[in-house]
């Protein structure tokens, strides 16, 4: 059992010590009955198994190699006592896996009193192997240390693309979409809203692929308007559209009147203008309002088209009964 304490609601920092001649070879964490201290309902599943490390002690008296990720790099350091007499030391690394290619990854010998090396040639939140090597007086080079695993830190912080929305109309779901994507993995995205200056509510963005979407029911939508922002972790960095100083602002309108689709410019009757004004915001010859163009998009792709000038001309000369 390990002791440690609560440094956080949400962390739990505990230490052990292991004795290496004891204790070498394959080790697993084990968790059980964990729980966030300030919220009873998230919990840890009981496992086994989920958290292995190994301590390869085939050369650890010998030859001991350490390193610890930096926002820059990792940072290796050693110890030897094998040799007495000695050229330097060969620094290598492996990736994906520790029985892949181990590359040399200094130029040069690493002279005798410089037990270190820095590798900035690392990707954000990989892992990495390192092992090094002793080159004797004859250039000659022992066998290598033990193997040390080493995740270099996640810098790399999640993307984030959203399209904000301005427009809403009363008692109307309003859907909020964002795309993200992570060099690892996306923890969570989160939808944070407030009706009228009120209270910030959190609901959590569904996700398909990397695509995000979250709901803010018609109930909440007032024509005290809504505010919004969205936000986004990988666990290590979390990124934000939108603040809750500098929120996005949807403006809540009445719906568009009940006049009849076609009936752009809102006359009561529909009409070659209306057709007309449908062709001119096509070609941006004008911008219509978004009840005009409500009523312009017959076909509710949120896209003009000549179609539908044409649609709306041919009813207004009698030649179809009906715009649907």
């Amino acid at each position: 059992e390990v002791s440690g304490k609560w440094v956080s609601a949400r962390r739990w920092e505990g230490s052990t010590t292991l004795t290496t001649l004891i204790e070498g070879g394959y080790q697993v964490w084990s968790i059980d009955n964990g729980r966030a201290a300030n919220n009873h309902a998230l919990t840890l599943y009981k496992d086994w198994g989920r958290f292995p490390f190994e301590i390869d002690t085939s050369e650890a008296l010998a030859m001991t190699l350490q390193g610890h990720a930096t926002a820059e790099g990792i940072q290796l350091t050693w110890t030897q006592d094998d040799f007495d007499t000695l050229m330097g030391y060969n620094v290598y690394r492996a990736e994906q896996d520790e029985d892949a290619y181990y590359q040399r990854l200094n130029s040069s010998i690493i002279p005798v009193g410089t037990e270190e090396f820095f590798d900035n040639t690392v990707e954000p939140g990989k892992d990495y192997y390192y092992i090094f090597t002793v080159v004797k007086t004859d250039l000659s080079e022992s066998e290598p240390s033990g193997k040390q695993k080493i995740r270099s830190l996640d810098t790399m912080a999640p993307v984030m693309y959203h399209t904000p929305v301005y427009e809403a109309y009363v008692n109307n779901n309003i859907v909020i979409n964002a795309t993200v994507t992570d060099n690892l993995m996306v923890e969570s995205v989160k939808l944070h809203y407030s009706i009228a200056g009120g209270e910030w509510k959190t609901v959590e963005m569904q996700q398909l692929n990397d695509k995000y979407s979250a709901l803010i029911s018609g109930n909440n939508v007032t024509l005290d308007g809504v505010q919004y922002y969205i936000s986004a972790t990988d666990g290590v960095s979390t990124v934000y559209r939108g603040t809750a100083d500098e929120p996005y602002t949807i403006m809540v309108k009445e719906p568009p009147s009940s006049l009849m689709p076609g009936d752009v410019n809102g006359d009561g009757v529909i009409g070659i203008v209306d057709a007309l004004l449908v062709l001119r915001g096509k070609n941006n010859k004008v911008v219509l309002t978004s009840e005009q163009f409500d009523r312009a998009d017959l076909d509710d792709d949120g896209i003009l088209s000549a179609a539908e000038a044409l649609k709306i001309l041919r009813y207004a000369n009698g030649e179809i009964n009906s715009l649907q």
